[in-house]
């Protein structure tokens, strides 16, 4: 450092001011950085503790909201058979006949079940390992870590999904009283393999839905160059919904019919307990007899329901997390 540089003082060369305003950083270094960005453009290094209080929160935030909702939307898969009713005239007239409550008939599997824990804290570490080197996201491998989270998820919430569907479905009231009652009456009247009830169909919505709404949410960011915020989060979930929403509903109408069901544990089962035993089964029927709009019956209620669900559980996940991460220090 003492040694002149050759050539003498006068001759010495002075090195370039560095740019102000930027920091320097290796490709690796910049995909740590970028993690701290938008969720769905990178793969981020959050806690498995920040992530999974943030999901269980989204969970129980987004099944309260569209509860009543998603009580009419279970209504409307398993009602086979053409005709329409009107969405407020059926919320009207339950609310007279049952009160509010008739609406939140089956809302505690809804609440605890881990849809959204898993659903997000699968698709973060999806993301993880589907990222490129430098952590960065396309929009291929934001689908790809989507369809991912699916399995997991699916398997995860199938049993609470079971028991949902039958305290939702109107033909199911005086049958149970409660969440508790429903389960009961699984285990002991149709063996513990009823729990897990349609999971092919509930694989086939989950994985399909995820990556549809994880890779459209990764577009909208990407291409409309959208900063993060609670009313962004808010407007993609709903956007990204009602995208998901129209690839995966054929399974989620099969999956409501078959969890639905009857089945007795004996074998003297009736031809009508028989109806949707499978995925590869339902939805080759509920087209033969009712073609496409069987398949896309209660379209508009269940948009609705995704479309809020969606969004408010996308707003309450990402708001967590930035909370936790700036208090954590993360």
């Amino acid at each position: 450092w003492a040694r002149p540089l050759a050539g003498g003082a006068a001759g010495s060369r002075k090195m370039p001011p560095l740019p102000t305003g930027k920091a320097l950083a290796s490709p690796s270094a910049a995909g740590t950085a970028n993690t701290g960005g938008s969720s769905s453009l990178y793969a981020r290094n959050t806690s498995p503790l920040t992530e999974v209080l943030a999901g269980t929160l989204a969970g129980a935030c987004e099944a309260f909201t569209v509860h009543p909702l998603d009580s009419l939307k279970t209504q409307f898969h398993v009602r086979s058979g053409s005709g329409s009713v009107s969405i407020l005239a059926e919320l009207t007239r339950q609310t007279r006949q049952g009160g509010l409550a008739s609406l939140y008939r089956g809302v505690i599997p809804a609440m605890v079940r881990p849809q959204c824990l898993v659903m997000y804290v699968a698709n973060e570490n999806s993301k993880r390992l589907v990222a490129g080197k430098e952590g960065s996201l396309t929009w291929a491998t934001a689908v790809g870590a989507g369809l991912l989270s699916g399995l997991p998820e699916a398997i995860a919430v199938n049993p609470f999904e079971v028991v949902k569907v039958r305290m939702q479905a109107l033909e199911h009231r005086g049958r149970f009283r409660s969440s508790i009652e429903c389960l009961q009456y699984l285990w002991r009247k149709e063996g513990l393999g009823s729990l897990y009830r349609g999971i092919d169909a509930t694989i086939g919505r989950n994985c399909i839905f995820n990556g549809a709404f994880f890779g459209s949410i990764h577009i909208f960011k990407d291409q409309f160059k959208l900063e993060e915020g609670p009313a962004t989060n808010l407007a993609l979930g709903t956007a990204g919904g009602f995208i998901a929403t129209c690839v995966k509903q054929p399974f989620d109408v099969a999956k409501s019919r078959i969890q639905n069901t009857l089945r007795a544990a004996s074998s003297a089962s009736t031809p009508s307990d028989q109806a949707y035993n499978n995925i590869f089964q339902a939805i080759p029927k509920i087209y033969r007899q009712e073609g496409v709009a069987g398949l896309y019956k209660g379209f508009v209620i269940t948009y609705a329901r995704m479309s809020i669900g969606q969004g408010v559980a996308l707003m309450v996940f990402e708001e967590t997390i930035n909370l936790l991460r700036s208090l954590s220090h993360e």
